[in-house]
């Protein structure tokens, strides 16, 4: 990863790894839930470099990576299958990537769909949008002028005409 993205404040990494790096890897040793950007922090680990570097990684290789982490951190409490099935987890909220490429579909149980804040902020944001064009054109076909309306005509003056004498 480039060192300018490592100077960036953590607003301008980007979020795709948000999933990955704010779960709970685990109890440490008094009962608190330690995240994974907290373990990787206490190893000096770049969290977000990391993360990127496992999501071009396979499944398996990114589960060992994982319990090699879990290993590595004395604060953490838990036994080789706990290590096993939350790195299987952990891997499973990577965003999926191979050298830029899309993952091939996983066997696991992962949601398909995600339904994100963003997704749901701009769906919410164009339903307002129409809503309120709906009512601009409702509000205006009815503050529409008559033009030809048969009130607004002058009514025609109707003097009977006198027929010449003699005819």
């Amino acid at each position: 990863m480039s060192d300018t993205k490592k100077n960036l404040p953590v607003a301008f990494l980007g979020t795709e790894f948000n999933n990955f790096l704010f779960a709970s890897i685990g109890a440490d040793r008094i009962g608190g839930q330690l995240s994974v950007v907290s373990a990787l922090a206490r190893m000096n680990l770049d969290p977000w470099d990391e993360a990127e570097k496992l999501s071009f990684l396979s499944d398996d290789s990114a589960s060992k990576k994982v319990i090699t982490w879990m290993s590595r951190s004395p604060e953490l409490v838990s036994n080789l299958e706990d290590r096993n099935k939350t790195a299987r987890r952990l891997v499973a909220l990577l965003p999926q990537h191979i050298l830029g490429k899309p993952r091939p579909a996983r066997s696991d149980s992962v949601e398909k769909t995600v339904i994100t804040a963003r997704t749901i902020a701009v769906s919410l944001v164009i339903g307002t949008l129409l809503i309120f064009a709906g009512e601009m054109l409702s509000n205006s076909h009815a503050a529409a002028p008559r033009l030809f309306s048969h009130s607004s005509r002058p009514a025609a003056a109707s003097t009977p005409t006198a027929s010449p004498p003699g005819l």
